[in-house]
């Protein structure tokens, strides 16, 4: 489904005009019918990324289907902990759909007299996607969750036996609190690193993708009749992350991918002055 709903165009004061374009876009395919004569349910689309996480369009599901190692949890949704204070892994597991719930832009377009602004955004909303920034920052120590200090006020980096290490979050199979310290190094270099479902985040993002302030010059300022219209514009590309669900400096609208970032280099912001004459 796609449309454009034009909210506002209206006329406030003499030489005043604001135009409002909002384009909405959203994806339910879903596979019906396995492959023609090989018997095939399901097709991957993608993957595996780090050593599992495929995803995959699969009869009868939304396409888009991510699968891979994720976390094993009890009949009351608890994750599950083993007898060295580690999370089960649970192999082949449904992890969610790539696919947003909705997605789509904002343009703004503001002219009064001489003067124009223009202000372009796009979003998208639900969705997940797999991070390697995420889960190698963790794996070298620099996010900020491996370090800070422990219930018990130590640093979390110690080693358990100076009272460092933390407690993992859980239930132990037989449904009792998990009470056992581990190291956090190991948690994250060892544990964790490719454990597909701990490194799956929201796609959600708003983005001012481009800003621009123009002004028409006046043909008596011009002189001569060489140019029949010019106007001036100073244009910023990439001016700002609004809101990232995923948080941590991630900018999931510059992916290369639809359900992955590999580890992406910062965005780049860009200023320009453009002249456009007309004869």
């Amino acid at each position: 489904m796609r449309f454009i709903l034009e909210l506002l165009q209206s006329k406030l004061a003499n030489g005043f005009t604001w135009d409002l374009d909002l384009n909405l876009d959203r994806n339910t395919s879903q596979r019906w019918f396995e492959i023609s004569g090989r018997g095939l349910t399901n097709y991957r689309l993608g993957g595996p990324t780090w050593r599992t996480l495929t995803v995959n369009a699969r009869v009868g599901e939304q396409w888009g289907l991510l699968e891979g190692r994720g976390f094993k949890l009890n009949d009351k949704g608890e994750r599950l902990i083993g007898a060295d204070g580690h999370y089960i892994g649970q192999n082949n597991k449904v992890l969610g759909s790539a696919l947003p719930k909705f997605k789509g832009g904002l343009l703004n377009t503001i002219t009064f007299k001489n003067f124009s602004f223009r202000a372009n955004m796009d979003f998208i909303y639900g969705g997940k996607f797999f991070s390697t920034t995420k889960m190698f920052n963790a794996y070298a120590g620099l996010a900020a969750e491996t370090a800070g200090l422990n219930e018990l006020g130590n640093p979390k980096r110690d080693a358990v036996a100076d009272g460092g290490g933390i407690i993992l979050p859980g239930v132990t199979e037989d449904g009792k609190p998990n009470t056992i310290r581990v190291e956090t190094q190991e948690f994250y270099e060892d544990k964790m690193f490719a454990f597909n479902e701990k490194w799956l985040y929201d796609q959600t993002y708003v983005k001012l993708r481009e800003v621009s302030l123009g002004y028409n010059i006046p043909k008596t300022f011009m002189g001569g009749k060489l140019f029949k219209t010019a106007k001036v514009a100073f244009i910023v590309r990439n001016p700002v992350l609004i809101y990232s669900a995923a948080g941590g400096g991630i900018d999931f609208s510059e992916s290369e991918l639809y359900w992955t970032e590999g580890g992406q280099l910062p965005p780049v912001r860009s200023f320009g002055l453009n002249l456009n004459l007309g004869f």
